[in-house]
């Protein structure tokens, strides 16, 4: 289960503003959340670019995106 709102606080946590990040990931803000909408439906290429933009830690990858 994708957890959006541990997402968004990562982004504030890192001071990455949605726009920032959407340009690492060549996609339009509109098209990031769309994929928010539907529960995190982010390509395994848009989660690492998003893990490397974040520099999150693999358990806190696991967290966002895969959480039981």
């Amino acid at each position: 289960m994708f957890n959006q709102n541990l997402l968004k606080a990562k982004l504030v946590e890192k001071g990455i503003s949605v726009i920032q990040l959407c340009n690492d990931l060549g996609i339009c803000e509109a098209t990031f959340y769309r994929k928010l909408i539907r529960n995190g439906d982010f390509s395994r290429f848009e989660i690492k670019c998003i893990t490397e933009t974040l520099g999150l830690s693999e358990e806190e990858r696991d967290k966002i995106f895969f959480a039981a």
